[in-house]
Formats: structure tokens, sequence, C-alpha cells
């Protein structure tokens, strides 16, 4: 039976990022020697161009009229997950500091990254294009439904947001990529679409910057 259990490489690598972040976070904080929020980012962006060779204009179109998957989407991010942790609120506060349970509902009220998202979605070999919409509105969505719901659990009204500096990383990191490698399509879609490992290989190698600078920024703060 054991000889039957494989572990996942991507996994592995990801137990070995988190390990290497901790023992050593120094070089991969925000603005380190690594840059390794740079690297992330530009990956990201190189990420979505791929997908949007990778990707038919009328693939797109139909992911766009699917409406019940996005309801669906839509509702479980920012309705299904806040309402779980209210339903747990009386049992966590009663084991946790309120400041914690604060924290565990602000994020459940966040969407998820679109990075991730798109990232997570090509590696388990779902439909990337639903994952491109869901996750660019969810984004949108997310910068007034977030406050809101903060604003509402904490009784109090949030403090100002940089709407414009989101809208802004938004267009550059997922809508101009996927525009430029769509324009690209016709002269490198044929050769994107025989070297599929390529793309994986960058999804994968973009999701471990993210999670290295992450928890290396989270180490050298003392969290």
């Amino acid at each position: 039976m054991l000889s039957r259990f494989k572990l996942d490489p991507f996994v592995v690598a990801l137990a070995l990022t988190v390990l290497l972040a901790i023992a050593w976070p120094a070089p991969g904080v925000t603005d380190g020697p690594l840059h390794a929020d740079k690297a992330a980012s530009y990956g990201v962006a190189f990420i979505f161009i791929l997908y949007g060779l990778s990707l038919a204009p009328e693939h797109l179109w139909k992911s766009a009229g699917r409406w019940r998957v996005h309801l669906v989407v839509q509702c479980a991010t920012f309705t299904l997950f806040p309402v779980i942790i209210l339903v747990a609120h009386p049992l966590m506060v009663r084991i946790m500091s309120q400041d914690m349970v604060t924290g565990f509902f602000f994020l459940a009220a966040l969407p998820s990254t679109v990075s991730s998202s798109v990232a997570m979605t090509s590696l388990a070999r779902g439909n990337v294009p639903v994952a491109i919409f869901n996750a660019s509105i969810s984004s949108l969505i997310g910068v007034f439904v977030t406050p809101l719901l903060m604003a509402w659990y904490l009784h109090a009204t949030g403090g100002q947001l940089a709407l414009q500096d989101v809208i802004i990383k938004l267009v550059l990191l997922v809508m101009l990529p996927v525009g430029f490698g769509q324009l690209l399509r016709p002269l490198l879609g044929p050769f994107v679409s025989r070297h599929k490992t390529v793309a994986r290989i960058a999804d994968r190698a973009v999701i471990l910057a993210i999670v290295y600078n992450s928890f290396c920024d989270s180490i050298a703060g003392g969290v």
C-alpha cells in the first residue's frame, strides 16, 4: 500500500520552500537581495501572457457567459466563508483572542489572489478561462465588499482605501498580459500549445516565489 503512495513533487517543493524561508528568511524578504517580491510580480505577468497565448478567444467569451458558475464562486467567496466564521464565532472566542478571531474573519472576507486562483486551477487541469474571469472579478468586488464586511464586523467605518493602486495593479499584472498574449497568439500560440510544460513549470515557479517571499516577510516581521 505504501508503495502506491506517491508524493506530488510540487507539494514537496512547497514544504522545502517554507522550511528554507524559516531557516533563512533574509534573502527572500521584500526588497531583499533576491528581490523575490519583484520576481513574483513579473512572474505573475509572464504567466498571464502564457495564458493569453494558450486561450482561444471564443473560450473566454464562453466563460464570461457562464453566469451560474460565476454566481456560485462569488457567493462562496464573499458570503459562505464569512458565514462559516460567524457560525463558529461563539466557539472561536472561547479558545483564542478576539484579535485572532477578527483576523480569521478578515481572511474569510478576502478574495483569493488572482495568481494563486489561476495557477492552482491550471495545476488541477481545471477551466482556466473561468478561473481568470472569476479571479479578476473577485479582486474588483473585494475592493468594495471586503471593507464593508470588515466595517460591519467591527461596527466601525474603515480607513482610506488605495482603490486606484489596486485597479492599476490588476490591469498591469492580469488584463494587459492576457491581452498581450492574445495579440501574440497567431504568432506564438502553436508553439505554446506544443510546449505546455513551460507554462506548467512557470506556474509552479511563481507560486514558490510568492510563498517564499510571503513566509520570509512573516518570519522577518516576527509573525
